[in-house]
């Protein structure tokens, strides 16, 4: 009697673990040099208007929380150019507005990319509307061959190699306890060789190859996210 009420709770146990677990994702990040200083973003807003600006963007933690701050810049800022209808430039540039990104602007406090380092000196440009009402930060991708890639865009202030892989256990709770129901498994090509501007293709589900019209920023695409739901 024992032994089989033993294994009864073996069984429910087994079955409480397996209950609602899902298959691991895996997540490709891979960096595309662009230029030393500078470089010229010509894009197109879908949904949003299309007087932009870019900034970089910091924060502080909060016991166990990130507090992101679309509005730090630490003066750096740039603004967009309207070309005709729905098209826009954005002349990139380590300097701006006096400031120039740098090892010791470019602190701990500073965010970057998925992947890099909190202590390296890098910077992710973040892009939000030139009115800037709330937070309403604008994301980017490109197309190719009918793919949508997502993108993002960052300055290393100095060369590294990031490249590696990270297990990220996504968590269930119910009450206090919780358990891991699946990894999101991400892969980083993050071989920054020197200094400079990188487009870094985010996200994707598929391994990203070689193809040199990654490292174009002549199609970008800005767009807000539906936050309706």
């Amino acid at each position: 009697m024992g032994v089989n009420r033993s294994l009864f709770i073996v069984l429910i146990t087994c079955l409480f673990l397996s209950c609602n677990l899902e298959k691991d994702i895996q997540y490709y990040h891979k960096a595309f040099f662009l230029g030393d200083t500078a470089f010229l973003i010509q894009g197109e807003t879908t949904n949003i208007v299309s007087s932009i600006m870019t900034r970089i963007a910091a924060g502080y933690e909060h016991w166990s929380l990130e507090i992101y701050d679309h509005n730090y810049k630490k003066g750096w800022e740039i603004l967009s150019t309207e070309v005709s209808e729905n098209k826009i430039e954005l002349p990139i540039d380590i300097t701006a507005n006096g400031v120039t990104l740098n090892s010791e602007i470019l602190t701990k406090d500073v965010f970057s990319a998925m992947g890099i380092k909190k202590d390296f000196p890098s910077c992710e440009l973040v892009f939000i509307p030139q009115s800037n009402n709330g937070y309403r930060s604008i994301y980017t991708y490109s197309i190719i061959d009918e793919i949508k890639y997502s993108c993002t865009f960052v300055y290393v202030a100095e060369p590294i190699n990031l490249s590696g892989k990270e297990i990220i256990d996504i968590l269930q709770w119910r009450g206090d306890k919780s358990k891991v129901i699946r990894n999101d498994i991400h892969h980083y090509d993050y071989n920054f060789t020197k200094a400079g501007w990188y487009k870094i293709v985010d996200w994707h589900e598929e391994p990203i190859g070689n193809d040199p019209r990654h490292s174009s920023v002549e199609n970008i695409y800005f767009y807000e996210p539906d936050r309706r739901y």
